[in-house]
């Protein structure tokens, strides 16, 4: 605030005053007395002018707090960012026009497609990290550089943007999924968000407060569903519930989601756990007949096609394998399921929880939103359980308070099928900014700047 201050000036008499000595005096008097009452009359102006000053500047700052100016600023500042981040996403990377692919923006104006048309560059996709954990007490997560810290449970406003809010069900027919029973378009839900917990890669992971319940269920069967259930699973959620704008990846959730929410009890649960055929999970079992398998699981770690040893490196049970649809076991021509010439060993990676219970997981809310949930539900990850005469290729479902697998196809070459509900997750990467409530609740969640 600026200091505001007053002049009073005295009159400078000279050596030739023209007045007599008693004129002089009694002019001097007279001014003096009109400048004293000068005085006193500016000082009070001046505290009458500070203290309405003072009244204006406090008004300005509640006008500015209450009318959300300093927050709008804020936004339109981690807005801004945003437009800027996606500008140079826009001019140095891969864009996709119309269902077309360019290497960058110069090629696009050129009319120069990419020579890769898939929606994967490169080997690997590209992903997002962050420096986010789980604090040791479990029951919530934290940021350093962005000082941010958010309970498990805890809602967050994430709205999807994605390319196309449909799903064509041409991609779900028997080709892909091995069932015939998924004959509708599927489409985005308007589903809440929670905080999960964080990713392998730092990420903050958020998942939909309730699976979609729009799009009814996803039907899989066989030896199809077994090798191609966690890509199209995957592949919905991506395409239904990411957000381009912001590069925000979204995916199903897995069995690793689960498992880090567990603590010691839920980690010895399941590595104690036996099947009916009194093998214990992580063991394996060879079998001399019944050799058949879904042409995925040989690439899988822990398997033994042909041997009695097993592969110590391969895929797990959540990767996809399969980089893009036209990897699938979708024609008529690839092998849905192969035969061993010999032996068949497998590991036993399936457990079952039996009404799940709560002291299994770290967090209560966690438990809540995973096994409360009154809905069956899809994970994006294999399972395999060695029985004492076969072995049975698994997706893995949470069905109310149970964690559970469905056999789609066993090593007699038996197929089998069943539908449940997706659940999709999403991954904050360092890029994306939280501004949090006090109150956070599903009507009062915390907001992702940048986020329209």
């Amino acid at each position: 605030m600026e200091t505001v201050g007053a002049f009073i000036g005295r009159p400078h008499f000279g050596e030739h005053t023209q007045t007599s000595p008693t004129a002089y005096t009694n002019s001097k008097s007279k001014i003096k007395t009109l400048t004293s009452d000068n005085k006193g009359i500016t000082l009070i102006a001046l505290v009458i002018t500070i203290i309405v000053m003072l009244i204006l500047v406090a008004v300005t700052v509640t006008i500015a707090i209450n009318g959300g100016l300093f927050s709008t600023a804020k936004q339109a500042k981690a807005d801004t960012q945003a437009n800027i981040d996606a500008e140079q996403r826009l001019a140095s990377g891969r864009i996709k026009v119309d269902g077309k692919w360019y290497d960058s923006l110069e090629d696009y104006t050129k009319g120069k497609k990419s020579e890769n048309q898939s929606d994967v560059q490169g080997d690997e996709p590209q992903t997002s990290s962050g420096d986010w954990k789980l604090n040791e007490d479990g029951n919530s997560v934290s940021s350093e550089s962005k000082n941010v810290t958010l309970n498990i449970g805890d809602y967050v406003d994430y709205k999807p943007e994605p390319e196309t809010t449909t799903y064509e069900s041409t991609k779900l027919g028997k080709d892909y999924t091995g069932s015939t029973s998924n004959s509708s378009n599927l489409t985005t839900d308007d589903l809440k968000w929670r905080v999960l917990g964080v990713d392998t890669k730092g990420c903050l992971t958020l998942v939909s407060d309730m699976p979609d319940s729009k799009n009814g269920y996803i039907y899989f069967e066989g030896a199809k569903g077994y090798n191609n259930g966690v890509y199209i699973l995957n592949d919905i959620c991506e395409k239904l519930y990411s957000n381009t704008k912001l590069g925000i990846k979204a995916r199903s959730i897995t069995i690793e989601d689960i498992e880090a929410g567990f603590d010691e009890e839920g980690k010895k649960a399941r590595d104690e756990y036996k099947n009916t055929s009194n093998t214990q999970y992580g063991k394996t079992k060879t079998y001399g007949s019944s050799l058949n398998y879904p042409v995925i699981y040989k690439e899988e770690k822990g398997s033994g096609v042909g041997t009695t040893t097993v592969k110590e490196t391969g895929i797990e049970g959540s990767d996809p394998f399969y980089k893009t649809e036209n990897e699938l076991t979708n024609k008529t021509d690839n092998k849905e399921s192969d035969t061993a010439t010999s032996n068949l060993t497998c590991t036993q990676t399936y457990y079952y929880f039996i009404s799940t219970p709560e002291n299994y997981c770290k967090n209560k809310e966690f438990y809540n939103m995973i096994f409360k949930t009154n809905t069956y539900y899809w994970l994006a990850s294999r399972y395999v359980d060695c029985t004492s005469s076969y072995a049975y290729f698994e997706l893995i479902l949470v069905g109310d308070t149970n964690l559970n697998g469905i056999d789609l196809f066993s090593s007699d070459a038996d197929p089998s099928g069943s539908n449940h509900s997706l659940r999709p997750v999403v991954s904050l990467g360092s890029n994306i900014e939280i501004q949090t409530v006090t109150d956070n609740s599903v009507s009062t969640p915390h907001k992702i700047l940048g986020l329209e």
